[in-house]
């Protein structure tokens, strides 16, 4: 086989590209049905061969598309041999010389892949028309997670934003800020918002409303912030006297408040019917009497019921008798 021959291929002996660099749009596909039942194919697609009468498509996506689409079995090919890293320029170059919007995540995995083979980030910018700071900056997007790669593709999030999230070194704050960046918010961070918020700390930014949000979907976020509150409760409920209470049993007490305060929602199932929110109704306002009225049984703090013994009967293994010591 020379270097390239014109080819009739059939379509179901094409493979898709390795480097998809343009996602199909069906708007395109759709023009170009039109275009070959009344004019056939202008250009011909480009393909290399695999072996065992197979063959990849390097370009022509949109066109195979089309081809397939209208259920014809060949479609004309310009045939060429060429390795992995010939076969993404190719794609590459000509996706660029005719402006056609390349997905950014795609391109940055090319560019590992000639990055692998012992190219450099100057060598790439070079080959391709561009910057070594483009090249740069579009390897910079693999550092994101699967998910903000993936907005990014779909132009939900634009490539621009993607460049500044790929600066934040914080995970969770690139999460959070990947999805304020979103293109079908009505709030949409701009570049100049993001790169302000991206110098915040998880704190500061909490204290935006729309950061808030996002955070409090996280169970675990929820759970720790029920349980800073529970401290705070417990503390300024603690009026004890340090003559009564040493340090000690200072902080059994404490232990004692906070394991009942918690929204441990499993406990509260299991043991009580008539709590509400986070706190038994029965002896909410009774909290120095809870508190010297608890003993340890195992990992389990039980409660002495001291004034509604006909409510909390069936907090099972947490009421006893007022007269019990």
């Amino acid at each position: 086989m020379g270097l390239e021959e014109l080819q009739n291929i059939p379509v179901d002996k094409i493979r898709p590209s390795k480097y998809p660099l343009r996602p199909i749009d069906d708007k395109i596909v759709e023009e170009l049905m039109q275009s070959i039942e009344s004019q056939g194919l202008l250009q011909p697609i480009m393909v290399r061969p695999l072996g065992d009468n197979f063959f990849e498509l390097i370009f022509g996506n949109h066109r195979l598309e089309a081809y397939r689409r209208l259920r014809m079995k060949t479609i004309p090919c310009r045939v060429r041999e060429m390795d992995d890293s010939k076969a993404f320029m190719t794609v590459e170059v000509e996706n660029l010389q005719k402006n056609n919007f390349i997905d950014p995540i795609a391109e940055a995995k090319g560019f590992q892949m000639l990055i692998q083979q012992g190219l450099t980030e100057t060598d790439i910018g070079k080959a391709i028309g561009k910057t070594q700071q483009y090249a740069s900056a579009r390897l910079g997007l693999l550092r994101l997670e699967p998910e903000i790669q993936a907005q990014i593709t779909s132009r939900l999030v634009s490539t621009e934003h993607g460049y500044e999230l790929s600066k934040i070194e914080d995970v969770k704050r690139r999460i959070i800020l990947a999805e304020l960046s979103m293109r079908n918010r009505e709030d949409c961070l701009s570049l100049k918002e993001l790169r302000e918020m991206a110098k915040m700390t998880i704190e500061e930014l909490s204290k935006d409303a729309r950061v808030d949000t996002i955070l409090l979907r996280d169970p675990t976020e929820r759970m720790r912030r029920i349980e800073a509150m529970a401290i705070d409760l417990v503390t300024s409920h603690l009026h004890l006297s340090e003559h009564v209470l040493d340090f000690s049993s200072r902080l059994q007490v404490l232990e004692k408040r906070t394991y009942f305060v918690i929204a441990d929602g499993t406990w509260k199932r299991d043991h009580c019917t008539h709590y509400n929110s986070d706190i038994c109704d029965n002896w909410a306002y009774e909290q120095e009497v809870a508190n010297l009225k608890m003993t340890r049984d195992g990992n389990n703090w039980k409660l002495r019921v001291s004034q509604h013994p006909e409510k909390c009967a069936t907090c099972i293994g947490y009421t006893k008798k007022r007269s019990q010591p």
